[in-house]
């Protein structure tokens, strides 16, 4: 797949400091590997449509998917986002995992995960996201 990206507003942004506490549990229909490989990682690009076209902005996600927006920016709760993440190898140009997580977004403001999308190594795949049960507990791999 090709992408022609042309930009349109550029402003620069400072990535936004995380909140305390630990990086969300990622959805176990995405692989071992790829979880292993993102584990603790905080900073995400959040894309979103916007009037103008596609929105691009860091943020950071925390426990729960709960989302830290860059400048304190706002997303309505019910607005489609999605939230992509990749951890670069620490010695090589490739990155090792990477992971994104289409959904809504939800109070909090949260990330309401419907469908992943994940990459490493060269391996690709998709699944749908079932909805988080409450009360469970996921032990992680």
């Amino acid at each position: 797949m090709v992408a022609r990206v042309a930009l349109g507003r550029v402003r620069t942004v400072t990535s936004p400091t995380p909140p305390p506490g630990v990086a969300p549990a990622l959805p176990t229909v995405v692989p071992p590997e790829v979880r292993r490989g993102l584990a603790g990682a905080r900073d995400v690009v959040l894309l979103t449509a916007g009037a103008g076209g596609l929105v691009v902005t860091p943020a950071a996600w925390s426990a729960g998917f709960g989302l830290t927006l860059a400048g304190g920016a706002r997303l309505p709760a019910g607005v489609d986002v999605t939230a992509a993440v990749e951890v670069p190898t620490p010695d090589g140009p490739g990155p090792v995992a990477g992971l994104a997580l289409a959904g809504t977004v939800g109070p909090g403001p949260s990330l309401h995960p419907r469908r992943a999308r994940w990459w490493t190594d060269g391996v690709r795949g998709e699944a749908p996201v079932p909805p988080a049960r409450t009360g469970a507990l996921v032990l992680p791999d």
